[in-house]
């Protein structure tokens, strides 16, 4: 794979001939994000009076690193701190690009986080995936050689504020630490992965909680929000979330009367009785959606 570091002025960098966007759209009067999906999750900056506050960081820190240098310059800030909404890989991974003193999450979060170092995140694991998936994945076999997995310094149990703009609070549901990300100055919100706008998404994780990420999802709606920043896709309004509880409540009812009907996993699947959403692009989603589903309602 050839790498090619651009000036700042330059406006991509390239991966194997393939550009992305090396810097963050301003979607507010003092917020940006990257909501291009090239760097796994999405990542997104808060500019407070002389810092930056940064919300998750993506999953490649060579590319993190281009956008955060850009930002930076542009704005003559320094890094404070990064907020993080959960503790996927995607979402966390580029941390050691931010270069901040100070990383925020609930504690189960950083409870996950733990369980995961001695695992899947150990670094004998993540170099022998890394080149399991080297010709698929190459950006992802660059970033793993010298990646260093950073964790959570400072934690809450049910919210916390980082200066007096910016509540950070715990929902569950996507995962038992998923937090959403409020600056209440431009009332804005930061979902993390509790909203995958405009994409089938993932409800495969041992904690996920259906019923509690239905709750969350009209709880934000009723909070009338200006601007929502998903954890996956491009930035979307009340009715993408509507859309994504009304799925999860037609989930749980069909999964519920299988379960009632002995109709099994595999033969759930084989009847296609899903409901209708969108395409699984992943091709793994639609069926970790289900299988915990019957985990929850079985």
């Amino acid at each position: 794979m050839h790498l090619v570091h651009l000036s700042m002025s330059d406006r991509y960098m390239w991966y194997n001939d393939t550009p992305f966007p090396m810097h963050l759209t301003k979607v507010g009067d003092s917020v940006y994000a990257d909501t291009s999906g090239s760097n796994g999750g999405n990542m997104g900056a808060i500019l407070l009076e002389g810092a930056i506050v940064w919300v998750d960081s993506g999953m490649f820190h060579q590319r993190t690193r281009a956008m955060v240098d850009r930002l930076v310059e542009e704005t003559g800030l320094i890094s404070e701190s990064m907020i993080l909404t959960h503790w996927h890989s995607d979402h966390i991974f580029g941390a050691q690009a931010l270069d901040v003193p100070e990383i925020v999450s609930s504690e189960e979060t950083k409870r996950a986080c733990r369980r995961a170092l001695d695992s899947s995140w150990r670094r004998e694991e993540i170099l022998s995936y890394a080149e399991e998936i080297r010709k698929e994945r190459p950006e992802y076999w660059e970033a793993a050689q010298d990646l260093e997995v950073l964790i959570p310094t400072q934690t809450f149990e049910s919210s916390y504020r980082l200066d007096d703009a910016i509540l950070v609070r715990r929902c569950g549901g996507h995962t038992a630490g998923s937090s959403v990300v409020i600056y209440e100055s431009e009332n804005t919100i930061f979902t993390g992965d509790l909203v995958f706008s405009h994409e089938f998404p993932y409800a495969g994780d041992t904690s996920c909680d259906i019923d509690r990420w239905i709750d969350v999802l009209q709880e934000i709606v009723d909070d009338a929000y200006d601007l929502i920043i998903p954890g996956h896709g491009p930035i979307c309004n009340s009715e993408e979330l509507l859309k994504h509880k009304a799925f999860f409540g037609s989930l749980r009812a069909s999964v519920k009367d299988a379960i009632s009907e002995g109709v099994s996993y595999d033969e759930y699947l084989e009847r296609g009785k899903i409901p209708d959403f969108y395409e699984d692009t992943r091709g793994h989603r639609t069926g970790m959606a289900v299988r915990r589903a019957f985990e929850l309602y079985g």
